[in-house]
């Protein structure tokens, strides 16, 4: 009787461990932390890299982004515009200057398959 006490609170502790750990995994990747973190070492502008996402710029330059409604007159040519994000980093002291910075991601698309 008591190994099987022992068997049941082992088998618990197991799966309380693995909610956890789900739990954990899943606020990391959502939150682009630290292995889930996408940004290189290539410096792209004031304190973000290259690959970086919206919440990554956000957190590293400690600032909030806003939507952008630009015509992506300037950005690169995609076929599929829905995938084109941009986001306004506005009030930013830049040499003594009030500037505005506009950041372009190009989203992933996913397919829901029936």
């Amino acid at each position: 009787m008591r190994r099987k006490l022992k068997l049941f609170g082992l088998a618990v502790l197991i799966i309380i461990v693995a909610i956890c750990f789900g739990i954990v995994n899943k606020y990391l990747s959502g939150n682009h932390l630290l292995i889930y973190a996408t940004g290189t070492n290539d410096k792209a502008f004031l304190n973000a890299t290259w690959k970086m996402s919206p919440q990554e710029i956000e957190r590293a330059n400690k600032t909030s982004l806003s939507k952008s409604i630009t015509w992506f007159l300037a950005a690169p040519q995609v076929t599929d515009n829905s995938r084109l994000k941009s986001f306004i980093q506005e009030n930013l002291s830049l040499w003594g200057n009030n500037s505005k910075v506009e950041y372009f991601f190009l989203m992933k698309c996913f397919m829901n398959i029936i």
